[in-house]
C-alpha cells in the first residue's frame, strides 16, 4: 500500500479540473439543445462516452418525453401508428426502453407492427450498454459549474439495479427482431464523427427502405417529421392496441399508470390515474410532480390546479415546497408572457385563500414560489396577498377578517 500526503491548500484533483469543466459545459450546452431546442437526445452520446442505448435508462432529463401534446400531432401519428401494420417498422431504442417499463404489454404492441426490425448497429450498441452497465464502478466524479468545484457521487445499488433490468429487457426484446445491416448513412449527412450515431443511421435505415419508424424520443421523430418519413411512439400504439381490442379499458388504465410512475411526461392528461400514482408514492412530489412541472399539463387549467391543490393538502410537511415549485414552474412555462406574472399570482392568491390552508403551507407555497422564480417572488406573493386579504373583507367583518388573514400568512 502506498501512502500520499495532501498539504493543505493542494488540489489533487488540479490536473484533471479544466477537462471536467470543459465536460460539464458542453453536457450543459446538449441539454439545453434537447430540452428546449428538441432536439435528438441521441446527441448526448457525444459527450456522456456512453453507447446510444444506455442513456435512456439514465434518464438525462429528468423524464421521459415520449409523446407530442398537440391534439393535431397526436392524430397524425395515430395515422401513422395504424401503417406499422402495413409497412417494415423499425424500432428505435427509445421505444425499447418505453416497452422496458410496461413489459406486460410489450408483446402485444410489436405483434401490432409489419416486420418489426432493428438496425444491426443498434444491437451492437445494446449489447454494448449491458456491458456498460455491468461494468463495477463505485461512483463517478464532475464538476458541477453550480457549487463551482469538483462533486463525487457513489451510485446507488437499487438503481443501478433497476438499469441493469432495463438494459437486459431491451436488449432481450431487439434479439426478437429482424435485423437490418446498415452500416453507413446513405441519405443523411455524416457528422463527422468516427462512428456515425446509432440513432442517426436508424433514421438513415427508415428513408433507405421507405420504413415507418417506432421511437419515444421527440427529437428523432420531428427529425423523421422533417424528412417526410413516417413516425410514432407508444402511446399511439397503445391508443391502436385499445381500438383494435387487443387490450381494453383497463389494460390501457394500468399502462398508464405504470408509465406515469416512470416519469414518462407529455401523456394525455389523466386526473385519475395521476392521483392515484401521487397516492401510492405517499403524495411525494416525484413522478406526478414531474407531469405537474410540464407546459403540456396546463393546456387544461383546470383539472392541472385540482391534481395541485389535491396533492399540496394532502403532502407531509417537508414535501409540499417541491409540490409548489414543480407546479409553478411548470404553469409558467406554459403561459404566454404577458400573461405570466398574472397566472401565477392567480394560483398563489387560489392557494393561500383555500379554506384548508394553514400558515406552514402558505410559507411551503411561497418557498416553492422563491425557488421556481426568485426575481419575481416578492412582487407575485405580494399580489397575492393583495387578493387575498379583499377576498377575506368580502366575507368578513374586518376584525374577523384580519384575524383570518393572519391566520393563513
Amino acid at each position: 500500500m502506498t501512502r500520499y500526503t495532501i498539504h493543505e491548500g493542494d488540489n489533487p484533483l488540479a490536473e484533471i479540473e479544466s477537462q471536467l469543466r470543459e465536460h460539464e459545459a458542453a453536457y450543459r450546452q446538449v441539454l439545453s439543445m434537447v430540452q428546449d431546442q428538441m432536439l435528438p437526445i441521441g446527441l448526448f452520446d457525444r459527450v456522456v462516452g456512453k453507447p446510444y442505448s444506455a442513456i435512456f435508462p439514465y434518464r438525462p432529463l429528468g423524464y421521459h418525453r415520449a409523446a407530442f401534446s398537440a391534439s393535431h400531432d397526436i392524430t397524425v401519428e395515430l395515422e401513422m401508428a395504424c401503417s406499422a401494420s402495413t409497412n417494415i417498422c423499425i424500432i428505435d431504442a427509445s421505444a425499447l426502453y418505453t416497452l422496458a417499463l410496461i413489459p406486460e404489454f410489450a408483446q402485444a404492441l410489436i405483434s401490432l407492427t409489419h416486420r418489426p426490425t432493428i438496425i444491426d448497429a443498434a444491437l451492437r450498441d445494446l449489447a454494448e450498454a449491458d456491458d456498460h452497465f455491468n461494468m463495477p464502478t463505485s461512483g463517478t466524479i464532475a464538476y458541477d459549474a453550480d457549487l463551482g468545484r469538483i462533486v463525487t457521487a457513489e451510485n446507488d445499488p437499487d438503481i443501478v439495479r433497476r438499469q441493469q433490468e432495463q438494459i437486459r429487457a431491451m436488449l432481450a426484446t431487439a434479439r426478437q427482431l429482424r435485423r437490418l445491416i446498415h452500416p453507413t448513412l446513405v441519405h443523411l449527412r455524416p457528422m463527422g464523427e468516427e462512428r456515425e450515431p446509432v440513432w442517426l443511421l436508424t433514421v438513415d435505415a427508415a428513408k433507405d427502405t421507405d420504413s415507418v419508424i417506432w421511437a419515444d424520443d421527440l427529437g428523432l421523430r420531428r427529425l423523421a417529421h422533417s424528412l417526410g418519413l413516417k413516425t410514432f411512439g407508444t402511446w399511439s400504439l397503445l391508443s391502436v392496441a385499445r381500438e383494435r381490442q387487443r387490450i381494453d379499458d383497463s389494460q390501457l388504465d394500468k399502462a398508464t399508470r405504470m408509465l406515469i410512475r416512470e416519469y414518462v411526461v407529455d401523456l394525455p392528461f389523466n386526473q385519475a390515474a395521476l392521483l392515484s400514482v401521487a397516492a401510492e408514492q405517499n403524495w411525494e412530489p416525484r413522478s406526478v410532480a414531474t407531469v405537474l412541472s410540464r407546459p403540456a399539463s396546463w393546456v387544461n387549467v383546470e383539472p392541472a390546479i385540482e391534481l395541485f391543490r389535491e396533492a399540496f393538502r394532502k403532502a407531509p410537511g417537508e414535501m409540499r415546497a417541491g409540490w409548489a415549485y414543480a407546479t409553478l414552474q411548470g404553469l409558467a412555462k406554459a403561459s404566454l408572457p404577458e400573461h405570466r406574472h398574472n397566472n401565477l399570482v392567480g394560483l398563489a392568491a387560489a392557494t393561500l385563500g383555500d379554506d384548508w390552508t394553514r400558515p406552514e403551507q402558505s410559507s411551503a407555497l411561497i418557498a416553492g414560489l422563491e425557488a421556481a422564480d426568485p426575481e419575481e417572488a416578492c412582487g407575485i406573493t405580494r399580489a397575492a396577498l393583495d387578493r387575498v386579504w379583499k377576498q377575506v373583507k368580502e366575507r368578513y367583518p374586518l376584525p374577523d377578517a384580519a384575524t383570518v388573514f393572519l391566520h393563513i400568512i
